[in-house]
C-alpha cells in the first residue's frame, strides 16, 4: 500500500497526487473505471447539491465536492495526453488576459465596466479561433 500523505506546504499538489493514484491501477477500482463523461454527471450532482447547501461545514463540504469532480476531469484530460499543467496554463492567461483592468492599461470604475471589457476580450479571443 503506497504511503500518500498530505503536505501543508503545497497542498494542490497533495490532492492532486492523492486524486491520481485513486485513478493508478494500485488506487480504487471504482475511481480506476470512472471517465470524464462520469465526472460531467458527478460534478452536475454536486453543483445541485451546493445550490441547496446550507451556510458552514455543508457548505464547504458541497464546494470539496464540486472541486473533486473537477480535478478529477482534468487528471482524465490528462490521461488522454493534455498535460495538467498546460491545462493550468491555459486556464491562467485566460484569466490573466481577460483582467486587462488589472494586469493591462484598461480602467475599469465599477463592475458594469468589468464585464464590457470581459465581453470584448472574449469576442477578441473568439475572432482569433476562426
Amino acid at each position: 500500500m503506497k504511503k500518500v500523505e498530505f503536505n501543508r506546504e503545497r497542498p494542490f499538489d497533495s490532492v492532486y497526487e492523492l486524486f491520481c493514484y485513486l485513478r493508478s491501477p494500485d488506487g480504487c477500482p471504482w475511481d480506476r473505471e470512472q471517465n470524464f463523461d462520469n465526472y460531467v454527471g458527478f460534478l452536475k450532482e454536486e453543483l445541485k447539491e451546493l445550490d441547496d447547501a446550507g451556510m458552514g461545514e455543508e457548505r464547504i463540504e458541497e464546494t470539496l465536492d464540486v472541486f473533486f469532480n473537477s480535478l478529477m476531469l482534468l487528471i482524465c484530460l490528462e490521461e488522454e495526453g493534455v498535460a495538467i499543467k498546460s491545462q493550468l496554463s491555459k486556464l491562467y492567461k485566460k484569466y490573466f488576459d481577460r483582467h486587462p483592468h488589472v494586469f493591462g492599461n484598461e480602467n475599469a470604475k465599477n463592475a458594469e465596466d468589468v464585464l464590457e471589457i470581459w465581453e470584448r476580450v472574449k469576442k477578441e479571443e473568439a475572432k482569433k479561433k476562426k
